[in-house]
């Protein structure tokens, strides 16, 4: 049996995945699922260089968990939810305020948003931004100017 304190506390938490139990004691909380998938995000990505992208990929990837709408989710409602905008907008938001609002930090921080928004429905073509998303092998790729 809980405390009262627990269940409290368990009601005010965020979670990032479901569990079995109806007391939510097994439900993973979305800052330890953030910091988990940040580590191991950094890990895989010091391979090339990229240690410190790696992590800040990781750490906002369900950003948008943190929305009443994915918790229903979590509970059972078959609402439509899109949880991996959130993280995508905000690195580029985070890595323009950091470095500047100038082109090449631009398309740099899309860069890093695209493993972000897509990390579930697959990486974006990169075209008609703002439009609804297509899977990169179903457009030609990421546009030359992004890359300058």
């Amino acid at each position: 049996m809980h405390s009262q304190a627990v269940k409290e506390e368990i009601k005010t938490m965020w979670f990032a995945h479901s569990g079995n139990r109806p007391d939510k004691t097994d439900w993973q909380s979305i800052q330890s699922h953030l910091l988990q998938v940040a580590q191991l995000s950094s890990e895989r990505a010091e391979v090339f260089g990229a240690k410190d992208f790696g992590y800040l990929i990781g750490l906002l990837h369900d950003l948008g968990k943190y929305t009443p709408e994915f918790q229903r989710r979590l509970e059972g409602s078959h609402q439509k939810t899109d949880h991996a905008t959130a993280g995508a907008k905000e690195v580029v938001r985070h890595l323009e305020n950091l470095y500047g609002n100038k082109k090449e930090v631009h398309a740099f921080a899309k860069l890093l948003a695209f493993p972000i928004a897509g990390h579930h429905a697959g990486l974006a073509n990169g075209e008609e931004e703002g439009k609804e998303r297509s899977p990169l092998m179903q457009g030609r790729g990421l546009k030359h100017d992004l890359l300058l």
